[in-house]
């Protein structure tokens, strides 16, 4: 999107993604889903490792506990598997995830997330009432090859775009390792973010944004190409 408006985009890639670590809380979950009055999944990871320990078809009938996705790609890989969720929170930020799953009290609630996660929305939903069980759906690694690191911030930007939540935190642990400042990648550069959580990561992290869009990358693209004066 950004190059079609016109501008000259360089990626660098700053997290992969890995199985979980151990399998085993996400096995025990899985065995005994059918207990739990919630299922949320948070990325597209988490529901494609799920659905590919076990045969969870059955999530998506009538009796089956109620399904949340955070994420567009959460959405569309449960699509893919058949599944419908009934709860896609406009905003990623812990208390809008659980105003959309409505009145949790009482509820036993299943949170496949990345490894590593904030803890504000299991502690939201506990605070509400729920019992929250976390598992791993997946975990990231930092990518900080130093050649690449050093070759896109040898010259300044004129917006820097940061995707998500752990692309803030790797980021900037990939910058250590590389041996390169944020005071030195950042330099002049418009700081744009996509959505509220990406946002408190960053300011957790000493890093002001200018921009925050409305959560989604097409969102985020448009508020950038518009604040550069790529479009009207």
């Amino acid at each position: 999107m950004l190059r079609r408006a016109g501008a000259e985009v360089v990626e660098l890639p700053v997290l992969e993604d890995w199985p979980p670590r151990d399998f085993a809380p996400l096995d025990d979950a899985l065995e005994r889903v059918e207990t739990f009055d919630w299922v949320v999944f948070s990325g597209r990871r988490c529901v494609e490792n799920a659905f590919g320990r076990r045969d969870l078809s059955g999530l998506g009938f009538p009796g089956a506990p109620r399904i949340g996705a955070i994420g567009s790609g959460a959405v569309r890989a449960l699509r893919r598997c058949g599944v419908q969720p009934g709860v896609v929170p406009s905003w990623h930020r812990a208390a809008e995830v659980a105003d959309a799953m409505g009145d949790a009290k009482g509820h036993s609630v299943l949170l496949v997330r990345v490894e590593g996660a904030s803890a504000a929305l299991p502690d939201a939903l506990t605070e509400r009432g729920a019992e929250v069980t976390e598992v791993v759906g997946y975990r990231m690694e930092v990518v900080a090859d130093p050649g690449p690191m050093h070759r896109a911030f040898e010259r300044p930007f004129d917006a820097i775009a940061l995707a998500n939540p752990s692309t803030v935190r790797y980021l900037l642990e990939g910058l250590e390792q590389a041996g390169l400042t944020l005071e030195h990648a950042t330099r002049g550069a418009l700081v744009a973010v996509a959505g509220p959580a990406t946002a408190e990561m960053a300011h957790t992290h000493g890093l002001a944004p200018c921009l925050v869009a409305a959560g989604r990358l097409r969102d985020l693209a448009r508020d950038l190409a518009i604040r550069l004066e790529l479009v009207e």
